[in-house]
C-alpha cells in the first residue's frame, strides 16, 4: 500500500475565528484516536488538493505536525471531510490516528468497470444497490477499492453479489454474502390506460347544451303558469 505525506501545523484558533485561517489558504483539522487527546492542526489547502488527486479515500497518510525538534510524525486516515452545504468547499477535516497493531473497521468503495451486454445489447437498466463494503483489518491491509466487472452481467436480471467478491487475505467482510451489489433489470414499460370510446349521440356541442337548457326553462315556466 502506498503511503502519502502531508505537512501540518499546530493551531490554537478555534470557533468562528477559524474563518480567517481559511482565507489564508489553511484548512482547520483535528487528529484523534485511541489513547490520545485530540490535537488541533491546520493543513495547507493546496497540499490537500494535490494529495486528493493521488490518494484514495482509504490511503494511509504520514502526517508531520510542526517543524524542527518539536515535530511529530504519525500515520492517519482521513476519517471525514466536512464541506460547506452550498459551496462544497472543504471546511474541516477529521484525521484518525490508528494503532498499527489493532484492526479497524472501514468502508471500502466499490468501482464498477466494463460494459454489461445486458445493458448495451438488451436495453436493460443497471441498478447499483451498494457503493461500499464495510471490512475489518489491520490498517496496512486496507483495500483501496473493490473492482466489480459488470461485463459479467450477460442477461436481464443477472446480479453480482457480495459473495462474488474476492476478499484479500486477513480482510474480514462485514456485509452479508447474499446482498446484491449491482444487477440488470428489465426497463419499465409505460402503462397505457385504455380510453373508452364515446358514442356520437352522447357528444353535445356547446350550442346544443345551451338550447336544451333553454327548452327546460320554458317547460318549467309553462308548468308554473298552468
Amino acid at each position: 500500500m502506498d503511503i502519502f505525506t502531508l505537512q501540518a501545523s499546530l493551531r490554537t484558533i478555534v470557533g468562528k475565528s477559524v474563518a480567517e485561517l481559511r482565507e489564508q489558504g489553511m484548512i482547520p483539522a483535528v487528529i484523534y484516536g485511541p489513547d490520545m487527546e485530540n490535537v488541533l492542526i491546520t493543513v495547507p489547502n493546496q497540499a490537500l488538493i494535490d494529495l486528493q488527486k493521488k490518494a484514495s479515500e482509504n490511503s494511509i497518510i504520514e502526517l508531520t505536525v510542526g517543524e524542527g525538534k518539536d515535530k511529530t510524525v504519525c500515520k492517519v486516515l482521513i476519517q471525514e471531510i466536512h464541506r460547506g452545504p452550498l459551496s462544497q468547499i472543504i471546511d474541516h477535516i477529521d484525521f484518525y490516528r490508528f494503532n498499527s497493531t489493532k484492526k479497524v473497521h472501514i468502508d471500502v468503495p466499490i468501482e464498477l468497470v466494463g460494459i454489461s451486454p445486458a445493458v448495451a445489447d438488451l436495453g436493460g437498466v443497471l441498478l447499483q444497490n451498494i457503493d461500499r463494503i464495510e471490512v475489518e483489518c489491520l490498517p496496512d491491509a486496507i483495500p483501496q477499492q473493490f473492482v466489480v466487472d459488470i461485463s459479467k452481467l450477460l442477461t436481464l436480471n443477472d446480479t453480482i453479489y457480495v459473495e462474488d467478491l474476492i476478499m484479500p487475505e486477513h480482510v474480514i467482510c462485514h456485509v452479508e454474502p447474499h446482498v446484491p451489489i449491482v444487477s440488470v433489470t428489465e426497463p419499465q414499460k409505460e402503462e397505457v390506460v385504455p380510453v373508452e370510446p364515446v358514442a356520437p349521440e352522447t357528444v353535445l356541442t356547446e350550442a346544443e347544451v345551451k338550447r336544451k337548457e333553454q327548452e327546460k326553462e320554458k317547460e318549467e315556466e309553462t308548468a308554473a303558469q298552468g
